[in-house]
């Protein structure tokens, strides 16, 4: 895979996720906090858990662009375990198919409140444009050599390209989520 076409998808990802979170904007309260069952998240909570994710990955792709800047690479070749948690993480068309369990230090039940959504939906926008900023580095990066550590623990790690991937990959689930949420919230009013 080449830098230019990991670079189109990302910047792909990055616009849908983005979308879908300002089409959230829109929600009232009784949507938003809405839960499936007692203890399944609502929106907010979904959103809030997306934030966690970048709070722990962001910091790092930061850090790792700023060491490894000055060393280009044209190619990206895919990780085993980043492959792997992006196949997984993705949605098969509306489906969510691979069930993960949280972690608990991403766990963001019981995270949510009346201004929560708001709230939720500009901490995540924010973390976007923070790794949209990144790409402008893509040039001269090698995307295969720095190593990012996973949220399971150092023991492991993906590289940096495949940072964007899993990132993204996990928004795009939990979005996915998130119209589960309310598809199911508007089933049970009509």
């Amino acid at each position: 895979m080449t830098k230019e076409s990991l670079l189109e998808q990302i910047s792909l990802d990055l616009k849908a996720v983005t979308g879908k979170l300002e089409e959230f904007r829109k929600l009232n309260s009784i949507e938003y906090l809405f839960r499936v069952s007692e203890k399944s998240w609502n929106v907010v909570e979904v959103i809030d858990h997306m934030s966690r994710f970048y709070n722990f990955y962001l910091p790092q792709i930061e850090e790792r662009i700023e060491r490894f800047k000055g060393v280009e690479n044209d190619k990206f070749y895919p990780g085993i375990f980043g492959n792997y948690m992006v196949k997984n993480l993705r949605p098969q068309k509306t489906k969510i198919k691979f069930k993960m369990k949280t972690f608990s230090k991403m766990d963001s039940f019981g995270a949510s409140d009346q201004e929560g959504l708001s709230l939720a939906i500009e901490t995540h926008l924010k973390h976007l444009e923070s790794l949209k900023n990144t790409l402008v580095h893509f040039p001269k990066l090698d995307l295969n050599k720095p190593r990012i550590i996973s949220a399971a623990g150092p023991i492991l790690k993906f590289k940096l390209g495949d940072a964007y991937r899993i990132l993204l990959a996990h928004d795009i689930r939990h979005l996915q989520q998130c119209e589960n949420i309310l598809n199911t919230f508007r089933s049970q009013q009509s």
